[in-house]
């Protein structure tokens, strides 16, 4: 939270926590409340800062060795309930797809339901793009287990609980 970082969330105190705490990834769970502390980020745009902040956490990940995952809501074009929203759909800036080594959206494809949950690969640098893995889900109980990928025709594993592709 931002007291944990002396009220002010930036990307040299989210290295210095990776170093001093030997973390092994880092989830942030919104970009905007993190601050630029590049010079003249308060003349730029939300869209620019918001491209600045996500090329430091780039940086910090390959300097530090350290994954940094960046959740980040889509906009009003994502809520489009009939697809997983898309790379287009980032909220506040591109910048934070295009320095993204791997982007998956997630959505309910029954939104009436609300049973399975769908994760959507949109980008990946090292692996495949287009699977849709599918999960029964129920965040209430615990439930997390793979039931199929529908973009390419397979079916998990009844044993298995999670998804491990390539």
């Amino acid at each position: 939270s931002k007291r944990d970082f002396g009220g002010h969330i930036t990307p040299n105190k989210i290295a210095s926590w990776i170093r001093n705490d030997k973390l092994d990834a880092v989830d942030l769970d919104g970009i905007g409340y993190v601050e630029s502390e590049r010079i003249n980020a308060r003349n730029k745009s939300d869209a620019a800062m918001t491209t600045d902040i996500s090329e430091d956490l780039m940086s910090i990940s390959v300097d530090e060795h350290c994954p940094v995952v960046l959740t980040q809501q889509a906009n009003r074009g994502g809520a489009d309930r009939s697809a997983n929203p898309g790379l287009e759909t980032a909220r506040g800036s591109d910048g934070v797809n295009i320095n993204a080594s791997f982007v998956a959206s997630l959505a309910y494809p029954d939104v009436e339901k609300r049973d399975t949950l769908r994760v959507e690969v949109l980008k990946s640098r090292y692996g495949r793009t287009g699977a849709k893995l599918d999960y029964q889900w129920n965040p209430d109980v615990g439930i997390v287990k793979f039931i199929g990928d529908v973009a390419n025709g397979s079916t998990a594993n009844p044993n298995a609980g999670a998804y491990y592709g390539t």
